[in-house]
C-alpha cells in the first residue's frame, strides 16, 4: 500500500489543497504522479475525480491525520486519457502561484472542456417556443433587456434547434440566461441522439501548398533558427517582419525542421477569424499532421482533437490562446504570431499571459519559442534590447513590392471645410478609383454600432445604461441602444424624456454608420462588414472572409479583427478611420495600441504585385504614435515610447499588480481597500521601491450595477510583487465581506479598463 496525495480536479479556492488517501495493493502498480483516480470526498463520500500529485511510502508519511483514519481511493480509470503529464502537473503549481488561482483552475485549462459529457448518448437542445411574428413583437416590445437574449433568439430562429452547449459557447453566457428565457416561455428545451460520425470534420485538406522559394532575408532567418534547434536547449527569438514579409513561410520551414526531428509544434494566432486562413496554409503543407483548436468547437470536436494530440496522431496544433495547453509531449517549437495582440492575455481566472505559459513549456521541453510581429510589444522589444531575446528582422515584403504609400489626413481641417461625413474627400477619391479598377478596399473603424450615443442637444440628455451609467451605443439595424459593457438594451428614444424634444442626435461614428454612408455615396457598392454584430452566426467568420477573398465584395469594413494577419491579394487601398480614437483611453498602453492598429491595418494593402495606398484619418495628426505609424517607423515610435515609460516608471521598468473589488455599495468597497492599503503599507519592505496607489475607481467605474475600485501596486521585482500580493490574503479575510466580489489580482494587466 502507498499513501497518495491528490489534487481535486474541480474545487473552490477553499478546498484547493492536497488530500491524503491510501492506495490499496491492487492499485500500487497502476498509479503514478499525474494519474487520475476516483476518491470518496467529504462527509458524504461523494465520488470525485482527482489527480495524484505525490506518492509516498506509508513509513514516510508524516501527515496531520493518522494513517488508519485515511480513506482508500475508489478506482483508477483504465485508460490514461485524462491523466496529467509531469509537465502539466508541475505547471499547475507554477500557475497557481504566479496567477493567484487554485490549482483546480489551472488544471481546467489543461483539460478539454466538457469531456465528462462525451460518453452521453443524448445531447440537450434548445429551440424557439414562439413563432416569427411573436418573436418580432417580443423584441420590439422592450421586454428583453439584454442584447445577448435577443441575439440568442435570432440565432435560434435561423438554426431551429441547437445544442445548449453551442449556444453557451457562441454567446459566452451561462445556462442561467437560457433558464431565464425558458421561464418567460421564449424557448424550450429538448434532447436528441448525439451524432458521432468518427470523422475528422473541418480537417479536410483543401489544396497542397508546396514550399516557396525563400528570399535572402527569409533564408537567413530559417538558417539562424534551424541552428538553434540543432543546438538544443531553450531559446527565444523575435521575428520582426514588416507586413507581407513572409513570416508564415519562415514558420512553415521551422515546423518542418522540428517535425523531421520527431518533435511537435504549436502555432498560436490572436483571433478566431484568422484560424481558417492560417490553418489552410499549414494543412496544405503538413496534411493530416495538423489539427485546429478554438473556442467555437463543440465538446465532441474539442475532445477528439485533444485525443489526436495526446495519442501522437498529429504533430502540429494551430489555434487561439487556449491552444498553448495542447497536450503534446516532446515539443520542439511554439510560435506566437502577432505576439503584441492583447487577446493573448486571459481576462478571466486564471489571468494568464499566453507568452508566459509558452515560455514555461518551452523551457521544460528545451524548445524554441518564436514570437512574430510587424509591431512587437514594447515589453518584448525592451527584452530584445537587453539581449535576453534573440532578434531577426525581415525588412522587405516577400513579393518585392514596396510598402504602401501612406497619407495622413487631418479631419479637423475636413470639418472646417464643411465635410461632416465619416470619410475624407481624399479617401472617397481613392475608393472611387478602386471601384473603377475592380480592385478591393479595406476600411478599419474600431467602433461597432451606428453612433456612440443618442443625445438631446436642447437639454443635454444622454440615453444611458441604468446598470453601468455609460452612454449606450446606437445601433441602426434594430434602432436600439446597446450597452457594450453589460449587454443591456432598450429601444432608442425618439422623444427626449426630459424636455420632449424630437430633435435627437447620434454623434460619433461606428461601422454601421460608415456602411450606410458608403452605400449612400456609391449606390450599388458591395460591402461586407466584420464586427461583433456580424460574426455571431454559425461559421460567420469563415463566410465573410470567403466571400471577400473570392472577390464578391468591393469593400471589407470592420473593427480591429480585420487588421490582423489577413492576406487579401486584390486589396490595394486601406482606409483607417478615427485612427487616434484609442489615444483617449485611460490606459498607459493607449499609444502603443494606436500605433500597432494603424500599422497592422496599413499592412493589409498592396500585398500582391501592386503597391498599395493607405489613407489615415485622425484629429491628433501631430501625435508621435500616429506620425510614426504613418511613416511606418517602428524604431522612432519605440524610442519615444520607452522614454515616457521610463520617466513615469511604467512597464517594462517596473511590474504592476492591479487588485480590484466590485459590489453594489460604492463606499463599502472604497473603505475595504483603504483599510487594506494601510495594513499592507506596514508589511512591505520599503527598500524594494514598492508603491501602493489608490484606492481609485476604474476608468469604467460601474458595470452591470457593480461599482469597481482598485489598488495599483508597483514593484521592480516581479517575485517580490507576487509575495506582496500573497500577503494580501493573509492580512484581510475577504470571506467576511459578503457584499463584494473579488479580490481580482492581475499581474501586469494588458487592459487597465
Amino acid at each position: 500500500m502507498k499513501i497518495v496525495k491528490v489534487l481535486l480536479k474541480k474545487s473552490t479556492k477553499e478546498f484547493d489543497s492536497e488530500y491524503s488517501y491510501i492506495s490499496g495493493d491492487e492499485y500500487d502498480n497502476l498509479i503514478y504522479e499525474g494519474c487520475m483516480v476516483l476518491i470518496p470526498f467529504g462527509k458524504a463520500n461523494r465520488k470525485t475525480e482527482a489527480f495524484i500529485n505525490k506518492i509516498i511510502n506509508i513509513e514516510d508519511y508524516d501527515g496531520e491525520y493518522p494513517v488508519e483514519s485515511l480513506k482508500y481511493i475508489l478506482e483508477v480509470p483504465e485508460n490514461g486519457n485524462k491523466d496529467l503529464s509531469d509537465e502539466f502537473l508541475n505547471m499547475t503549481a507554477w500557475m497557481s502561484k504566479k496567477y493567484f488561482c487554485s490549482r483546480s483552475a489551472a488544471i481546467k485549462c489543461m483539460m478539454p472542456p466538457g469531456e465528462e459529457k462525451i460518453s452521453d448518448k443524448k445531447v440537450k437542445t434548445v429551440k424557439l417556443a414562439l413563432d416569427g411574428d411573436r418573436l418580432k413583437e417580443a423584441i420590439q416590445g422592450g421586454s428583453l433587456k439584454k442584447i445577448y437574449q435577443i441575439d440568442i433568439l435570432n440565432y435560434l430562429e435561423e438554426c431551429k434547434e441547437c445544442p445548449v452547449e453551442e449556444i453557451l459557447k457562441r454567446f459566452s453566457v451561462s445556462v442561467s440566461v437560457l433558464n431565464t428565457l425558458k421561464k418567460h416561455n421564449y424557448i424550450e428545451y429538448g434532447e436528441k441522439i448525439k451524432e458521432v460520425s468518427g470523422k475528422r470534420e473541418n480537417e479536410k485538406i483543401k489544396y497542397y501548398a508546396p514550399p516557396k522559394e525563400l528570399t535572402k532575408e527569409q533564408e537567413n532567418a530559417v538558417d539562424i533558427l534551424k541552428a538553434r534547434i540543432d543546438t538544443g536547449g531553450f531559446s527565444e527569438y523575435l521575428l520582426h517582419g514588416v507586413t507581407g514579409s513572409g513570416k508564415t513561410e519562415v514558420y512553415l520551414n521551422i515546423i518542418q525542421e522540428v517535425i523531421s526531428k520527431g518533435k511537435n509544434a504549436i502555432v498560436l494566432v490572436p483571433e478566431i477569424s484568422l484560424t481558417p486562413q492560417m490553418t489552410d496554409r499549414f494543412k496544405g503543407r503538413f496534411g493530416e499532421n495538423v489539427t485546429v483548436i478554438h473556442s467555437r468547437l463543440t465538446s465532441r470536436e474539442r475532445y477528439d482533437r485533444w485525443q489526436l494530440i495526446k495519442t501522437g496522431k498529429v504533430k502540429l496544433a494551430v489555434g487561439v490562446r487556449s491552444a498553448v495547453f495542447a497536450p503534446f509531449e516532446n515539443l520542439g517549437v511554439i510560435i506566437i504570431d502577432e505576439e503584441h495582440d492583447g487577446s493573448y492575455k486571459s481576462d478571466v481566472t486564471p489571468r494568464y499571459h499566453t507568452a508566459e505559459v509558452a515560455e514555461y513549456r518551452c523551457r521544460y521541453n528545451n524548445a524554441l519559442l518564436l514570437y512574430g510581429s510587424a509591431t512587437p510589444s514594447i515589453d518584448l522589444s525592451y527584452r530584445v534590447q537587453k539581449k535576453s531575446v534573440g532578434y531577426i528582422k525581415l525588412s522587405y515584403r516577400a513579393s518585392g513590392v514596396n510598402m504602401p504609400a501612406v497619407t495622413l489626413v487631418d479631419m479637423k481641417q475636413e470639418y472646417e471645410s464643411g465635410n461632416r461625413g465619416v470619410f475624407s474627400g481624399l479617401f472617397l477619391e481613392e475608393l472611387e478609383k478602386n471601384l473603377n479598377n475592380k480592385e478591393q478596399s479595406l476600411i478599419l473603424l474600431n467602433k461597432r454600432g451606428f453612433s456612440s450615443a443618442v443625445i438631446c442637444p436642447e437639454c443635454g440628455y444622454v440615453q444611458k445604461c441604468p446598470s453601468c451609467n455609460m452612454a449606450m451605443t446606437y445601433h441602426l439595424s434594430n434602432e436600439r441602444g446597446i450597452c457594450h459593457y453589460c449587454g443591456y438594451t432598450e429601444p432608442a428614444v425618439k422623444i427626449c424624456p426630459n424636455c420632449g424634444s424630437k430633435d435627437l442626435r447620434q454623434p460619433g461614428i461606428g461601422t454601421q454608420r460608415a456602411e450606410a454612408e458608403l452605400k449612400n455615396i456609391f449606390p450599388g457598392i458591395s460591402v461586407v462588414r466584420m464586427d461583433m454584430d456580424t460574426t455571431k452566426g454559425k461559421n460567420s467568420h469563415e463566410e465573410i472572409i470567403r466571400r471577400f477573398s473570392e472577390g464578391k465584395a468591393d469593400v471589407m469594413l470592420g473593427t480591429q479583427m480585420i487588421a490582423k494577419g489577413h492576406d487579401f491579394k486584390n486589396v490595394s487601398l486601406a482606409g483607417i478611420i478615427a485612427a487616434d480614437a484609442a489615444l483617449n483611453f485611460d490606459d498607459y498602453r493607449a499609444s502603443e495600441r494606436t500605433f500597432q492598429l494603424i500599422m497592422q491595418a496599413s499592412g493589409r494593402a498592396g500585398r500582391a504585385d501592386k503597391r498599395g495606398r493607405v489613407i489615415i484619418q485622425a484629429r491628433n495628426v501631430d501625435d508621435y504614435a500616429v506620425v510614426s505609424a504613418a511613416n511606418q517607423d517602428y524604431r522612432n515610435f519605440y524610442k519615444q515610447e520607452i522614454k515616457i515609460r521610463k520617466a513615469l516608471n511604467l512597464p517594462p521598468f517596473t511590474n504592476l499588480a492591479v487588485l480590484g473589488l466590485k459590489g453594489k455599495n460604492d463606499k463599502y468597497i472604497y473603505d475595504i481597500l483603504s483599510e487594506l492599503k494601510n495594513k499592507l503599507g506596514k508589511e512591505v519592505d520599503t527598500s524594494r521601491n514598492i508603491q501602493i496607489l489608490g484606492p481609485a475607481r476604474y476608468p469604467i467605474e460601474k458595470i452591470n450595477g457593480n461599482y469597481r475600485w482598485r489598488l495599483i501596486i508597483k514593484c521592480p521585482e516581479e517575485k517580490y510583487l507576487n509575495d506582496v500580493c500573497t500577503k494580501i490574503f493573509q492580512i484581510v479575510n475577504f470571506k467576511k465581506y459578503r457584499e463584494i466580489t473579488g479580490p481580482f489580482i492581475d499581474i501586469n494587466p494588458i487592459n487597465m479598463l
